[in-house]
C-alpha cells in the first residue's frame, strides 16, 4: 500500500472593516457569524448553550462544501484572537486563525490565517489549488460581507 502524503499551505490576509472592534470581533464567532455569511448554519454540539468557548464544537456544510466538524482551540476574547480547527472526513482540515486589531474607534484590522492539509488526494487538490488569489479573493467577500453588515445595522440604529 503506498503512503499518503498531504499537502499543506498557509495563507495569511488582512482586511479593513468599518467598525469598532467590539463590534467586529464577535462576528468572527459561530452564532455571530450568521448574520454575515449566507448560507452559514453551524449546528452546535458542545456546549449545549451554545456558550463560545475553547473547547466548543460544532459542524457545517457551508453552501456546495463537506460536512464539517469544527472545534475552538483557542478562544480569548480579552485579546480579540480566535482559532479554530475543522475537519472534513477523507477531504481537508484546517487551522483558522483571526486576530483583530483596533485601528480607531469604528476601524478595526482582522487578520485571518488559514492553513490547509489535504487529507487525501481531492484534498491535496484543493490545497495545491488555493492560490494566494484565491484566498484574497475568498477573504475579500468576507470583507465585502461584514462592512454590509455593519453597516445595514449601523442605519437600524439611526
Amino acid at each position: 500500500m503506498d503512503r499518503f502524503e498531504g499537502q499543506q499551505i498557509t495563507r495569511v490576509n488582512k482586511i479593513e472593516l468599518t467598525g469598532s472592534i467590539e463590534k467586529v470581533f464577535p462576528l468572527f464567532t459561530p452564532i455571530e457569524e450568521k448574520k454575515w455569511v449566507e448560507g452559514w448554519e453551524p449546528t452546535i454540539i458542545y456546549p449545549a448553550n451554545e456558550e463560545v468557548k475553547e473547547g466548543m464544537v460544532f459542524k457545517s456544510r457551508h453552501i456546495d462544501e463537506h460536512l464539517t466538524y469544527w472545534i475552538i482551540i483557542d478562544y480569548k476574547p480579552d485579546e480579540h484572537f480566535i482559532q479554530y480547527v475543522n475537519v472534513a472526513y477523507d477531504y481537508r482540515s484546517v487551522v483558522l486563525k483571526i486576530k483583530c486589531i483596533a485601528l480607531s474607534e469604528s476601524k478595526t484590522e482582522a487578520v485571518i490565517s488559514y492553513c490547509f492539509t489535504g487529507l487525501s488526494q481531492k484534498g491535496n487538490e484543493f490545497v495545491v489549488n488555493f492560490t494566494e488569489d484565491s484566498q484574497k479573493e475568498y477573504i475579500e467577500s468576507w470583507q465585502k460581507d461584514i462592512n454590509k453588515y455593519l453597516s445595514k445595522s449601523k442605519q437600524m440604529l439611526k
